[in-house]
């Protein structure tokens, strides 16, 4: 579809792949795909995705990075990258200064838990800082803890919108795309307060379609971007759900160019 970018989407060499969807199946999840940048689905409906590959291991951010960048060049679709900061790494405002000055990146994935650090927490400060400079959102994981899937799915520290939103109201000059709709599963009332904030947007990502029918039924379709969280979602069968729930191209096409992620930005190969 022309112009559709699935924000949400992550890739790892090979090797890590393998091991990475491997503990999803052990909790009860099993991946749409297998993991790697060359398993995106050329046919889906997103003309662009933006990638990340994250990594919490002490001074692996960076070089995940490049290798994520020279990876792009091959996606089945024309991609830009995510970067993922290691808030802890004395390099990390230079390495992301470094990452967010190109093109090919679109912005900052911050993911608390992940990353076993507080929104709220100083270390986190430099990445806020980071993003309002360069001009470039910040996609937030906001919701479901990371090591709490498949039937055990509760709200872990930092991960709620109730925890995200504090970092987000404190930051106005940042512009937010918060995951899986700022959290609705975990709690409809606290994401729907946490988006009414002027710089946040959401995305899509593996919300139930029950609860994107209800967003829209009750809060209507304004901010919201397309994610699929490829490769545990498919990006076809997300896609559908938002369509089925009334939200159009042309709604998350003009989320996307409020937000910045533009033709312009986006439009770009191999």
């Amino acid at each position: 579809m022309s112009g559709l970018i699935d924000v949400h989407v992550h890739a790892y060499p090979d090797e890590v792949a393998a091991a990475s969807m491997g503990w999803l199946v052990e909790r009860g999840i099993t991946p749409a795909f297998g993991g790697t940048i060359a398993d995106y689905p050329a046919a889906g409906p997103a003309a662009t995705a933006i990638v990340t590959t994250n990594s919490r291991r002490p001074g692996k951010s960076a070089p995940a990075h490049r290798w994520l960048v020279e990876e792009i060049d091959a996606a089945p679709v024309p991609a830009l990258a995510w970067f993922f900061p290691d808030p802890r790494d004395p390099a990390n405002a230079e390495n992301m200064a470094a990452a967010l000055r190109s093109e090919r990146c679109a912005g900052i994935k911050l993911h608390p838990p992940f990353l076993g650090v507080a929104p709220t927490a100083p270390v986190v400060e430099p990445v806020y800082a980071a993003a309002a400079a360069a001009g470039k959102p910040i996609l937030m994981h906001v919701g479901l803890d990371p090591e709490e899937y498949g039937d055990a799915r509760v709200e872990r520290r930092w991960s709620g919108p109730a925890e995200a939103g504090p970092a987000v109201a404190a930051h106005p000059e940042a512009t937010f795309l918060l995951a899986h709709l700022a959290g609705v599963e975990v709690d409809f009332d606290a994401a729907s307060a946490l988006a009414d904030l002027p710089n946040v947007w959401l995305d899509t990502a593996l919300v139930p379609e029950d609860l994107i029918a209800r967003w829209v039924a009750t809060r209507g379709s304004r901010r919201i971007l397309f994610g699929s969280d490829f490769p545990v979602g498919d990006p076809v069968a997300e896609w559908a759900k938002l369509e089925r729930c009334g939200i159009g191209a042309d709604d998350v096409l003009d989320a996307q160019r409020g937000l910045g992620l533009d033709n312009r930005r986006n439009e770009v190969s191999g």
